[in-house]
């Protein structure tokens, strides 16, 4: 949401097999053998007097409605994320978590950390994992740390958006929350987002009675269209609008959390409401192309690993590459495998985790994850071969994973190694199609 008022390669090679459908991804026409052709157009915004953004019209009405009526960029945002909590409650929500990066007019920035905390009373072995499952898949026993009281965490959204309007804007809780409290009262139209989510989520929404009867009614999920009507929510926001945070941490909005969690045999206590605290933090910065990237730093993950993306970037010519090719798409894989590898490594909480910002930041660091993709798992010519003719004989569907390809014919030699030049060989004989290939791990940070 945006509100704005106006004043190098290695020389082996990768076998992969039971892939269906593997085609010859280094045609330049893939696009006539995709599913779907599409068009990306950027149109221009204009605004004489302000603009807002949000996933939402009607969200994003009611920050123009706080702007028009003389609030500030702070006030028109805050309006934004409660009118989300309404209208697209699958994506914001006053039980959840969330940063505010605010730019005040002097160009200064700072970012509001309102994220979910570990309740007090969670502990290493409060989830069981499912036997048998990788560790870094996180799958539990009946997905408690997925759904149902016991993968709640502590909330930190309402208070950062309380203590951001409290601090930088300049209109009361209670003007800021009117939009949203007349959608959830009066109701508002199901959008075909809504109702996607809504039939994705409904058996986990059918295991609680209160969700089953509001989203999946008789069994049959909300369809576009339909309107959803939430007098009580309207009724929680109107004692928000009157009570101010208070009315979840330590009131009684709270009161009724902490019950439901005591039933479910779940974590949050009225402690763990009334104890959080919003920090505010430093914002992580850095360069791309001659541009100051700046963003939220941990615990959130997204500002530390965008920075870090852009800087593996910064080295390819992007442009030239072209938009939607093979070669770009590929590089933008493996350059989110590598980011996705180092945030499960080493993001975390600075409160107890120490997360190596400066050097996940460093360009130095960017060549050396760099110099990765492309990296190999397999380097002998002769086991490569014999793979190669075990999936054929097979019959299985596979290929061949080559780096450096050339974008600009079908088959396409290695031309760095002559030691390719027999499994070159058999791939020809068997037809076998190819792909360019990257892999990634998890770095060593010297720690």
């Amino acid at each position: 949401m945006t509100v704005v008022p106006c004043g190098a390669a290695s020389s082996a090679v990768r076998i992969f097999f039971g892939i269906e459908g593997v085609g010859h991804l280094s045609d330049r026409d893939w696009r006539q053998h995709a599913g779907t052709n599409f068009v990306c157009t950027k149109r221009p915004a204009q605004g004489s007097t302000g603009m807002v953004t949000t996933n939402h019209p009607l969200a994003s009405a009611a920050g123009a409605e706080v702007l028009a009526a003389g609030g500030n960029a702070i006030d028109a945002a805050v309006a934004c994320q409660f009118t989300l909590t309404v209208v697209e409650p699958m994506m914001v929500g006053l039980i959840g978590g969330t940063t505010c990066h605010v730019r005040l007019a002097d160009g200064s920035h700072r970012v509001i950390d309102g994220m979910s905390a570990v309740p007090l009373a969670g502990h290493p072995t409060m989830f069981k994992p499912v036997p048998g499952a990788a560790p870094t898949v996180y799958d539990v026993e009946k997905r408690e740390n997925q759904i149902g009281p016991k993968a709640v965490a502590t909330p930190g959204s309402l208070l950062a958006w309380t203590h951001a309007l409290r601090t930088y804007g300049t209109m009361p809780l209670a003007d800021v929350m009117q939009a949203a409290i007349r959608h959830a009262s009066q109701g508002f139209t199901v959008t075909p987002y809504l109702s996607d989510c809504i039939k994705d989520a409904a058996p986990d929404l059918m295991l609680d009675p209160f969700a089953a009867d509001r989203l999946v009614p008789d069994g049959t999920p909300l369809k576009a269209g339909d309107r959803l009507v939430q007098a009580d929510y309207g009724e929680a926001l109107t004692l928000i609008a009157k009570e101010g945070e208070g009315a979840l941490h330590g009131g009684a909005l709270g009161d009724l959390v902490v019950q439901c969690m005591e039933r479910s045999g779940a974590y949050i206590s009225k402690k763990d409401l009334t104890d959080y605290k919003v920090v505010e933090r430093q914002p992580i910065r850095g360069q791309y192309r001659g541009w100051e990237i700046v963003g939220p730093p941990p615990p959130a993950a997204s500002g530390l690993h965008i920075a870090q993306m852009l800087n593996i970037l910064e080295a390819y010519d992007i442009a030239a590459m072209g938009f939607g090719t093979v070669e770009t798409l590929h590089l933008l894989a493996e350059v989110l495998k590598i980011a996705f590898a180092d945030r499960g490594e080493a993001s975390g909480d600075p409160a107890f985790v120490k997360v190596p910002v400066e050097r996940i930041l460093s360009k130095a660091y960017a060549a050396e994850r760099r110099a990765g993709i492309g990296q190999i798992f397999l380097n002998d010519i002769d086991d490569a071969i014999e793979d190669v003719k075990w999936i054929k004989e097979n019959g299985l569907r596979g290929g061949v994973l080559l780096p450096n390809l050339s974008p600009d014919t079908k088959w396409v030699k290695p031309l760095y190694d002559p030691a390719y030049d027999r499994l070159w060989e058999v791939i020809q004989d068997l037809d076998m199609p190819i792909n360019a290939h990257g892999g990634t791990g998890s770095p060593d940070y010297g720690r």
